[in-house]
């Protein structure tokens, strides 16, 4: 109930109103030790933090499925539970609980009614800093104790349960953070990248895990949902595609493509493809020599069984062994660039992809591994937008795209002509010849000009010198892009001015290679020289 808050002193305090008024809900459940609860400090004078004063309801967990079960621990070391709303309680403490372990945290399941899980510490009463973690499937009549695979000098802050998988732990320990796939049953490190840090508790909010730490501020392990899926079958395969999470557009920059390798491999290729099976992108990687890594977990369970002990996280797939996260933008292609290229108010990202079903395929040294299926949404509070706006918006955007390449690829064709036509005229020595190849690299020199802005040297040349055909397309791109909406009818009506112009530069282009390139190319054949070649590269 989002109306109901708890709080605790040796009670437990509940308010329905905000804190305007609270009413007690239990009885002491502390231990009330005298030793415990007097003045502290001394023995000359006493001081006023209070420190040592301890007998108090330090965790409080009400139960995710009954609104009269909630669950109290203290300081001093009780656990006690209701069932009735705080009518009565029940003192259900671990029976080998030491004396003075401090309950710091207690987790009522998420997915069991009657499941809770207590964290203790005790290294403030004997120096004491084992782990002491407890589960209970029965409202607390019997406990069981859970730190198999947790070092004898880590001792863990909290416990919490993933609200989507039963069983699947995470714990929060003065070092680092745990991971237990069997309810406890065995844990493991999942530090990854966390450097050596306090831990004070820990939460999963949808597919991250988000930690607190004393002095390291705030950490997110993001998608979390291929640890939901680890199983006897992942942790046995040489080869293992996890399921893809879905993905809001406008929410989700990328959707990670997570898998894990046995071993290395020689080449990875992931390929996306859409709901009718259409190619949409290929990314392949092929082995390189790297440094290994020094592991610094060596001997731990986590390198034998875990397909998380090494972990890597690229903008390209990796042909490591261990988990590798690639992260794909859900977009096409950019357009065609060239070397130098300066544009204004510009980038080259490609269409981002219309909302639907897109499949992943994981191919490993040449063999399809599987292929998985992933949901792009749309942002849930966008409204009025339908899916032939955004289908508009994609087409209109891939027309531009292309357009631009077109333009960038007649640039990059006009500057290797230009390179042979110099070349050639250097070992030519023939006047006539001189004068065609002056009078043809004019002409396609103009044209190239009126489609980029051949002055620009640096990012602010724009500001001297007006953008032309290509950079003004390119812009358009990203006006349309812009918003979630179907274009506007200015965005259509400016594409097909700029494409009406670039059109006839193109024809232009077309007409002085045609008429002006085979007299040269006789030419040169008479002079011993290699013909001026079309998209050769020089």
């Amino acid at each position: 109930n989002p109306d109901v808050l708890y709080t605790g002193t040796q009670k437990v305090w509940r308010t329905t109103n905000e804190g305007q008024g609270w009413e007690a809900i239990s009885p002491d459940l502390t231990r009330a030790d005298p030793s415990t609860i007097g003045p502290s400090g001394g023995p000359i004078t006493k001081d006023q933090t209070g420190v040592e004063t301890y007998a108090t309801v330090f965790a409080i967990a009400p139960s995710y499925h009954d609104p009269d079960v909630i669950w109290a621990g203290s300081d001093d070391g009780y656990v006690h539970v209701t069932r009735s709303g705080g009518g009565n309680w029940a003192n259900v403490t671990p029976p080998d609980a030491p004396d003075f372990v401090r309950i710091n945290t207690i987790e009522a399941s998420p997915n069991t009614p009657g499941k809770a899980y207590v964290a203790g510490i005790r290294y403030l009463v004997e120096d004491d800093r084992g782990p002491y973690v407890w589960k209970t499937e029965d409202f607390g009549s019997t406990w069981t104790k859970i730190v198999n695979g947790i070092p004898e000098d880590d001792f863990i802050r909290a416990v919490r349960e993933d609200p989507e998988r039963d069983g699947l732990l995470y714990a929060a320990s003065e070092r680092t953070v745990y991971i237990s796939w069997d309810d406890g049953e065995h844990w493991q490190p999942l530090s990854l990248n966390l450097p050596t840090v306090q831990v004070a508790d820990l939460v999963v909010k949808e597919d991250d895990l988000v930690i607190d730490t004393h002095g390291r501020s705030f950490w997110t392990l993001n998608g979390i949902d291929p640890l939901r899926q680890v199983s006897p079958e992942t942790l046995e395969a040489e080869v293992y595609l996890f399921q893809p999470t879905d993905v809001l557009r406008g929410l989700d920059s990328t959707v990670d493509i997570t898998y894990y390798l046995a071993e290395d491999a020689d080449e990875v290729e992931i390929t996306f493809f859409n709901e009718a099976e259409e190619l949409i992108q290929t990314f392949t990687a092929q082995a390189v020599e790297e440094e290994a890594e020094e592991e610094t977990e060596e001997g731990t369970e986590e390198e034998e069984t875990s397909p998380f002990a090494r972990f890597s996280q690229r903008p390209s797939p990796s042909t490591r062994d261990g988990v590798s996260r690639f992260r794909w933008n859900m977009r096409l292609d950019g357009y065609t660039d060239f070397d130098g290229r300066i544009f204004w108010a510009a980038g080259n990202t490609g269409p981002v992809l219309v909302p639907g079903e897109y499949k992943v395929r994981l191919t490993v040294d040449g063999t399809v591994i599987g292929t998985s299926s992933f949901n792009l949404g749309l942002d849930p509070r966008i409204k009025g937008v339908t899916q032939a706006d955004l289908q508009a918006r994609f087409d209109l955007a891939v027309r531009i795209r292309d357009r631009v390449s077109e333009a960038n690829e007649a640039v990059i064709l006009i500057r290797e002509i230009k390179a042979q036509l110099e070349d050639r005229v250097e070992a030519s020595n023939d006047a006539g010849f001189e004068g065609a190849a002056a009078a043809l690299q004019t002409g396609i020199s103009a044209v190239e000009a009126e489609i980029y802005q051949v002055k620009n040297r640096s990012n602010q040349d724009p500001l001297n010198f007006p953008i032309k055909l290509n950079n003004k397309l390119a812009a358009l791109l990203g006006v349309v892009e812009g918003s979630e909406n179907r274009p506007t009818d200015q965005s259509f009506a400016v594409f097909e001015y700029l494409d009406g112009l670039l059109q006839a530069e193109m024809e232009k282009l077309h007409e002085l290679l045609q008429e002006d390139l085979p007299d040269l190319n006789q030419r040169l054949e008479g002079l011993g020289l290699d013909p001026i070649q079309i998209g050769a590269g020089g």
